[in-house]
């Protein structure tokens, strides 16, 4: 079955990938859901003006199969110059949000600025470590970092460091998902059977000589490889259709029209699943580390996480979040509860409301049970709102699940 990247890279390219207020192409105002980006409005960059360090790899170096060794970094990446295309530029945040099921925290876990160059046709990747330094308003000096921004100061404020550190002016959309939508995305992109596996390995920083930096850098990797394995299906009916599930999962200013426009036009100049040289990944800060990189195609996750988890094993004991009732124990328990309060809707409402705006059922693994629980979640919040009044809401939800099921029944997600 084919697959594509759909969202984390937001769809955007089919992104993601990789999670309320930044208006017309990166103002700091409401969202602006527009059919097709306005060209007077969109960014334009001149020739040179984009200070670089550099892509890890040109294009032969692009096409490499990894091979993947966890241990001490080995590749530098400081003395080679990053393309600087010029013309309009579109530019998507994309932001995993770190927050377990019922939890209502908004870290920015991960932080990946995909620039779209739209009259050369080529990417850029931008990511910054969570771990970047940025004014928090934390007492503890150890807390201000920038994913701590997005938690204490909202989007808007995250926005503008992000701006900042990475020296971009400007960021037309905004793209957010928490850990249970990631794990539907990665599914999205093409894990279909082991998205769990997927986001362990590029989440994972212990192992790494330099932490945190190069699981930033990995993510970066992993966006870039899912746009070239991915971007010639986005066309057809099935990348239609992820496109439009990956956009359902995520908090996103970015409408479904906007997200086609952007791929038209990089098609129409020139990218595509074999131009490799067309997309790059840097760090902003600038990295001193020499970082790996790794092949993360499907059938060699597995093989990374095992070298991983050896690694890990004596440091982090037993996880009792990897075994597949855990998340389902959690799941159903509260459901337990809420019926109990199905005669008050508000209680019900601000019980599962964020459950399901975190899509909380995607992790459970067996998909018959991942199914029912997502349906008697559903089932209760939509009676819920109908009977306060809030008919908007309960079809929105009605909305999402219908463009679930058509997207599962295509054979890509569980």
């Amino acid at each position: 079955m084919k697959s594509f990247f759909s969202a984390l890279f937001l769809p955007l390219v089919a992104l993601a990938f990789l999670f309320s207020s930044c208006d017309k192409f990166g103002s700091d105002k409401d969202p602006v859901d527009t059919a097709k980006p306005n060209t007077t409005q969109q960014e334009t960059v001149t020739q040179g003006n984009q200070q670089g360090d550099a892509e890890l790899t040109p294009a032969a170096e692009a096409t490499k199969q990894y091979q993947p060794v966890i241990g001490d970094t080995s590749v530098d990446i400081e003395n080679i110059d990053f393309p600087m295309p010029s013309g309009r530029v579109i530019s998507v945040l994309i932001t995993g949000i770190d927050s377990r099921l019922g939890e209502k925290t908004a870290r920015a876990d991960a932080n990946h600025l995909v620039r779209f160059f739209l009259d050369s046709g080529q990417v850029e990747v931008i990511s910054v470590p969570r771990s970047t330094y940025a004014d928090a308003k934390f007492t503890d000096p150890r807390g201000q970092l920038i994913g701590n921004v997005r938690l204490t100061l909202g989007r808007d404020r995250y926005m503008k460091e992000i701006k900042r550190v990475t020296e971009v002016n400007k960021i037309d959309f905004f793209v957010e998902f928490g850990f249970s939508q990631a794990m539907g995305i990665i599914e999205i992109m093409g894990y279909k059977d082991n998205a769990s596996n997927a986001l362990r390995v590029i989440r994972s920083r212990k192992v790494y000589a330099a932490g945190d930096k190069q699981r930033s850098y990995n993510q970066g990797q992993f966006i870039r490889q899912a746009i070239l394995r991915s971007f010639d299906y986005t066309d057809d009916l099935i990348g239609q259709l992820g496109i439009r599930a990956a956009l359902g999962l995520s908090t996103t200013n970015l409408s479904y029209d906007a997200a086609t426009y952007i791929l038209d036009e990089m098609r129409a100049h020139g990218f595509s699943s074999n131009t490799p040289d067309r997309i790059w990944v840097r760090m902003m800060p600038k990295s001193g580390y020499n970082l790996k990189v790794f092949n993360y195609d499907s059938s060699n996750i597995a093989n990374i996480e095992t070298q991983i988890e050896d690694k890990v094993k004596h440091i982090v004991g037993k996880n009792d979040r990897k075994h597949p009732e855990y998340y389902a124990n959690i799941l159903r328990g509260l459901l337990a509860l809420v019926e109990k309060d199905t005669n008050r809707p508000e209680r019900v409402i601000d019980s599962l409301s964020h459950p399901f705006k975190q899509k909380s059922w995607i992790q459970i693994q067996n998909v018959n049970e991942r199914i029912a629980l997502r349906d008697k979640l559903c089932y209760m919040l939509v009676n819920a709102y109908n009977k306060k009044g809030k008919t908007a809401e309960a079809y929105e939800i009605v909305k999402y699940i219908e463009q679930e099921d058509a997207f599962r029944k295509s054979g890509t997600m569980k």
